[in-house]
């Protein structure tokens, strides 16, 4: 049988002509191929596939940096730059002494505590560091407690009393819940936060000139402290001690305003 043969044949029964057996396969083929192309065209309008265009050169993290991401009260707009807009909202309510003041998301309080821990903690790795202490100062303090620290490190450095204090392991241990920092309250504007901390027998005084151990008597005392949100550092810095309250004498012994008018620059 010739090729010729394979795809027509003499249909000598009926006098005609019919299609051959390989005729027929082209055809099964032929028909596959045009359903093929159309599924490749439906798929190509609808899921806007473009598998002849080259990959794009922005990275999978970098798309995915563009996507606004919501949490709780915080709504974080990332973009391809490293630092994050983040923005949150604070609403009036009354503490347990029955005072107005304004509170705010649990993660902005964790995020301040977080703050003012790490920058407590980074005065007491470098304790005895005069020069770098001045130097980085202002990378955790603002404000009125920048130039306190600042005044602080210098009188206990060069002035006549050459003593600097610190907590041993950078928190005091008084019962419970006096045992970590604590949340006061938030500016009207949410950018300064208040917190209470605690200081006790767990303080210690160190001569600056031979980094022994003082024998002093330290009185159980709250502090107040206020930081505030920097929005260039996208941190929070302590921005000054609000309070000092003395437990044994049962009085306070220093008074300042919470917050202060943040004037935009």
């Amino acid at each position: 049988m010739t090729l010729k043969d394979k795809f027509v044949q003499d249909d000598t029964l009926h006098n005609r002509k019919r299609l051959g057996p390989l005729a027929w396969i082209v055809i099964f083929i032929a028909l596959l191929f045009i359903l093929a192309c159309a599924l490749g065209a439906y798929l190509l309008v609808t899921r806007n596939v473009s598998p002849l265009l080259p990959a794009p050169k922005t990275s999978p993290t970098q798309i995915a940096q563009q996507v606004t991401v919501t949490v709780s009260s915080i709504t974080v707009t990332p973009t391809i730059k490293p630092s994050p807009v983040i923005t949150w909202t604070v609403w009036s309510t009354k503490n347990p002494l029955g005072q107005a003041i304004y509170d705010g998301p649990p993660e902005i309080k964790a995020w301040v505590m977080r703050d003012y821990q790490a920058a407590q903690k980074w005065k007491m790795d470098h304790l005895f560091e005069r020069d770098y202490l001045l130097a980085h100062l202002a990378e955790y303090f603002t404000d009125k407690g920048l130039e306190k620290e600042r005044r602080d490190i210098q009188d206990s450095f060069d002035g006549s009393l050459k003593v600097i204090s610190a907590p041993l392991l950078y928190q005091a241990r008084l019962p419970a819940p006096m045992d970590r920092p604590v949340f006061n309250a938030f500016s009207a504007d949410g950018m300064q936060m208040n917190l209470s901390d605690f200081n006790g027998a767990d303080w210690k005084f160190y001569d600056t000139r031979t980094r022994k151990l003082i024998n002093a008597k330290v009185h159980k005392g709250t502090w107040g402290y206020t930081l505030e949100y920097d929005p260039k550092a996208k941190r929070w810095k302590i921005a000054r001690l609000t309070l000092k309250y003395d437990l044994d004498e049962d009085k306070a012994t220093y008074v300042d305003e919470a917050f202060r008018v943040i004037v935009q620059r």
